[in-house]
């Protein structure tokens, strides 16, 4: 070079490029080492990152079930709540409709009872003696019209 006076010395320059070649021949490895390492980080960070989205789609679909279960039990709640007013109405109702029916068959009860003291009493013994009278006319008569009824009923 130009402080040796133009006298250039192969043999240390060629020792010099050998030590350059084999130092960056070594800064080669180490950054091929590197980017395995980092490779490898990266794959780990890439596998952790597959695992983290398949658990979150899990998630994902776990929560979009349990949310339309919650949907069908709110509905479900909803329709029981409707049927059980529309019960509560009816109930009301037939509430109703029973108290009357139970006052209708306690009437009725005291017309039968009534009914029943009045048939124990004599009839005839309440009316009048034409009254009478004309109640064993009318016997007799309905039997002679009983008795000419079976006699036709007989012919035919």
């Amino acid at each position: 070079g130009a402080l040796t006076g133009g006298y250039y010395d192969k043999r240390k320059s060629r020792l010099d490029a050998q030590r350059q070649v084999w130092y960056w021949q070594a800064k080669l490895q180490e950054e091929k080492m590197s980017a395995g390492k980092i490779t490898s980080e990266m794959e780990e960070v890439d596998a952790e990152l597959g695992k983290l989205v398949s658990q979150v789609q899990k998630l994902e679909t776990t929560q979009i079930q349990l949310r339309e279960t919650y949907d069908r039990q709110k509905m479900d709640v909803q329709n029981l709540s409707v049927e059980k007013r529309q019960l509560e109405k009816h109930l009301e109702t037939k509430s109703r409709l029973k108290a009357s029916l139970e006052s209708d068959l306690s009437a009725l009860r005291g017309t039968v009872e009534s009914l029943t003291k009045e048939l124990g009493t004599e009839l005839l013994s309440q009316l009048t003696s034409d009254e009478q009278e004309e109640i064993k006319h009318l016997t007799k008569e309905v039997s002679r019209l009983r008795r000419e009824a079976g006699e036709e009923n007989g012919e035919q």
